[in-house]
């Protein structure tokens, strides 16, 4: 018996037409680089659409004024995406020992900040990082606290003979020195023992009481300043 097949007269039949299959077209606008490059994922593919993407992850043609060795990886990908190229999968290749570039940062009384570039190569320490404060609306001055402090340091000062203490209203002393002394030198010799004075004019010295000085440190450094006028 022979399946699918219609009988008609005899040594006549008749067999079905199967639809032959369209060739597919082959998408030739995808396809994967493997090289070397100045940044980027180690050894893991990352898909991209574009040139611009490829700068954006792999930092773009070499530079040997950033002392980037040359590499065909990046034009070849260059070169893809100009001739119509659609996606590409990139893969950078590295050692898995490579590291990636640190620098930190520490300040008294804060937890240390450590940052890390985002990936392997010697290209993050070409980073540069700035750093910026910003003040926020809850901090406040307390004027009553500093104007003491400035008043406890200027009644300290006072007692030399050497100098004539201006009665501070804020928390700035302004001190005059007597000659042969020039308030440069007075602000030399007091650098020398750790306290910072600024020369105002050539005979007078000024000194700022800041929010966060305590009564202790006013008075020692009160005595710095009055011990350095007395032995001129």
């Amino acid at each position: 018996m022979t399946l699918g097949l219609q009988f008609g007269a005899p040594g006549v039949y008749f067999e079905p037409v199967r639809p032959i299959a369209e060739p597919q077209a082959v998408h030739l606008d995808e396809t994967g680089f493997v090289g070397i490059a100045a940044r980027g994922p180690i050894n893991k593919p990352v898909k991209i659409t574009g040139w611009s993407d490829f700068v954006r992850w792999y930092g773009g043609l070499p530079r040997r004024d950033r002392g980037e060795q040359p590499t065909l990886l990046a034009h070849a990908v260059q070169a893809y995406f100009a001739q119509g190229g659609r996606t590409a999968w990139i893969v950078r290749v590295g050692s898995t020992d490579s590291k990636c570039a640190t620098a930190g940062f520490a300040a008294e009384g804060r937890e240390s900040l450590r940052l890390e570039a985002a990936n392997e190569g010697s290209w993050g320490n070409q980073l540069s990082i700035t750093l910026r404060f910003t003040i926020s609306a809850e901090f406040v001055v307390d004027d009553a606290w500093t104007e003491a402090n400035a008043t406890r340091f200027a009644k300290t000062v006072a007692e030399c003979t050497r100098a004539t203490v201006v009665s501070p209203d804020t928390n700035i002393v302004m001190v005059d020195v007597r000659s042969p002394m020039t308030a440069a030198d007075v602000a030399r010799a007091a650098a020398a023992r750790g306290l910072l004075v600024s020369v105002w004019t050539s005979t007078r010295i000024r000194v700022v009481t800041h929010l966060d000085v305590t009564p202790a440190q006013v008075d020692e450094a009160a005595t710095i300043l009055r011990e350095v006028l007395e032995r001129g």
